[in-house]
C-alpha cells in the first residue's frame, strides 16, 4: 500500500483485508465478504476504478490472493461476470469482480 501521506487508519483498514485473506477458508462466502469489504473499504477511502491508487491497491490484494495456497484465485469461477474478451486474464477477472459495485 502506498500512500503519499500515510494515513494510520487506512492502513489499518487494509491490514484487516490482508489478515482475512491470509486466514479465510475460500469458498463462495469468503469471496463474497472479500468483495463487499473491498467495496466498503473503496468507499470509505474515496478510491475510485481506473486510478492509480485503486490499481496499485488491487494489485495488492490480487498478490497477497495468489500467496494464499487455499486460494486457488486464477482458476476461480467469478460469480456473475461474464467476460467476453478473448485476451482478458484472470488478473482482469478478477480486477472486474472486485468492481462489480463500485462501476
Amino acid at each position: 500500500m502506498k500512500d503519499e501521506y500515510f494515513n494510520p487508519e487506512k492502513y489499518t483498514d487494509f491490514m484487516f483485508m490482508l489478515d482475512y485473506i491470509g486466514e479465510e477458508c475460500w469458498d463462495e462466502m469468503a469471496w463474497n465478504h472479500m468483495l463487499c469489504l473491498w467495496t466498503a473499504y473503496c468507499l470509505h477511502w474515496n478510491l475510485y476504478v481506473g486510478t492509480e491508487e485503486y490499481e496499485s491497491e488491487i494489485q495488492e490484494i490480487y498478490q497477497a490472493l495468489k500467496g494464499n495456497e487455499d486460494c486457488d484465485v486464477d482458476d476461480r469461477a467469478w460469480y456473475g461476470i461474464c467476460v467476453t474478451t478473448p485476451n482478458a486474464t484472470p488478473y482482469d477477472i478478477f480486477k472486474l469482480y472486485m468492481s462489480k459495485y463500485l462501476r
